[in-house]
């Protein structure tokens, strides 16, 4: 399958340049990133207690402006 803007795959799946650095994401959040993170773990734990056997927990907050921590979960 052709791509215009070129190829799509994964290993080049980094967000498009705007001209602003990792620290210019990181510094949008306004709430402890120490709690932010307990929060995070958290939320990955209940998913493995309520029987999600394959549990990852992704740090995203260099790329992505909305949230800080992405749970995926499955099983």
């Amino acid at each position: 399958m052709h791509h215009p803007e070129g190829d799509s795959g994964a290993a080049d799946a980094s967000p498009p340049h705007t001209g602003e650095s990792a620290a210019d994401f990181a510094s949008r959040t306004t709430a402890d990133p120490a709690q932010t993170r307990a929060f995070a773990i958290e939320a990955a734990r209940l998913c493995h207690d309520d029987k999600c056997t394959h549990v990852r927990l992704l740090d995203v907050r260099t790329i992505s402006q909305v949230t800080d921590y992405i749970a995926i979960a499955s099983g």
